[in-house]
């Protein structure tokens, strides 16, 4: 589908015509003046259809840039970097357009250095975050993965544009959902979770937010339409970055969001088991639209850290939770823990 794009260059006049982008070349320079073109040519292209998107193009930077993770850095060659479209807690994700397709397109950007950390380790959690998104591509449940590009300052990661929307999102918006619906979640999040286990990784963080759709309307969770359950992949992962490379050693260091943490976790002795905890935890939130150690949203919400381990480690930790009850309860162990969870949700629907 062809889109409008309105160019603005920073601290330059919006780009509408030709005469103004022709400026604008000779104000950036030769080296960047194929990007003015083809930006140019696919605003032409795009005027004849009613959708617009707003994009804005980068000046590029009078210093070199210095690629510390020997990614292209030619990010504005190949793409436009458009309207911020979501925020997380450690970049921000903004609609993009494919200069070469004219396709929509998901660039998530962060930066070299994220808090406290040094330089040197957020390279090496970006590197470790993005290797194994790469290593994830052979499973149809996970986002595609385009290109990665670094800046001086930060870097910009590439996927495909999945319009649904998050679970979580989804979840906010209808409500408790339907035993189907949970049922044909557990299932696509369950070859995710399995391929995980299968290349030796830990998801790490599982939940609602960290799985989209690929399309709001065209999937099976609100259709009877048989055909949408074996077509393209309409529930995809895209965050790996609390992931981690299993290893014989159990993991010590916490990691994940709170709520969804196995008690292993907070007692920083856990290992691939601690992903079928918060599988447990996140389908019992879509069905019953709650946390089953709180009677609200908004209690969990302004919960601390220390009474959520409370919560977990106590008599809580054994709560059903429907077909993965005895997978968070920790009574059987391995692929067989997968198989019996991808059989009882079969049987559902």
């Amino acid at each position: 589908m062809a889109v409008e794009v309105l160019l603005q260059p920073r601290s330059l006049p919006v780009a509408r015509h030709d005469r103004r982008l022709a400026s604008s070349s000779s104000i950036v320079g030769g080296a960047h003046a194929r990007t003015l073109f083809l930006q140019n040519r696919l605003l032409r292209r795009a005027t004849r259809s009613s959708v617009r998107c707003w994009a804005t193009i980068p000046v590029p930077d009078s210093s070199p840039v210095i690629p510390d993770l020997g990614w292209p850095v030619d990010f504005a060659q190949h793409y436009v970097k458009g309207k911020l479209v979501g925020q997380g807690s450690f970049g921000s994700v903004y609609l993009g357009i494919d200069l070469h397709t004219g396709k929509e397109v998901a660039v998530k950007v962060m930066p070299k250095q994220r808090g406290k950390l040094t330089k040197e380790r957020t390279l090496q959690k970006l590197a470790k975050e993005v290797g194994i998104l790469q290593k994830m591509q052979p499973c149809r449940n996970v986002v595609r993965l385009r290109g990665c590009f670094e800046s001086n300052e930060e870097v910009m990661v590439v996927t495909d544009m999945c319009k649904g929307g998050d679970l979580q999102k989804l979840s906010d918006d209808h409500g408790a959902l339907p035993e189907r619906a949970v049922a044909l979640i557990a299932y696509e999040v369950l070859q995710v979770v399995e391929k995980c286990h299968e290349l030796g990784i830990l998801h790490g963080d599982l939940k609602p937010a960290n799985f989209v759709l690929s399309d709001r309307t065209q999937n099976p969770l609100f259709s009877n339409d048989i055909n949408l359950l074996f077509g393209a992949p309409w529930l995809l992962a895209i965050d790996f970055g609390c992931s981690q490379y299993l290893t014989p050693v159990r993991f010590s260091k916490r990691t994940g969001t709170p709520v969804y943490m196995a008690p292993e976790i907070f007692d920083r002795d856990y290992h691939w088991e601690a992903d079928m905890w918060s599988l447990g935890i996140m389908l019992y939130q879509l069905y019953a639209r709650r946390f089953p150690f709180w009677r609200t949203y908004e209690e969990c919400r302004h919960a601390k850290l220390d009474e959520v381990a409370a919560l977990v480690a106590g008599e809580c930790r054994h709560a059903k939770l429907g077909a993965v009850a005895a997978l968070v309860a920790g009574d059987i162990s391995g692929k067989a823990a997968i198989d019996l969870c991808c059989s009882a949700v079969t049987l559902q629907t």
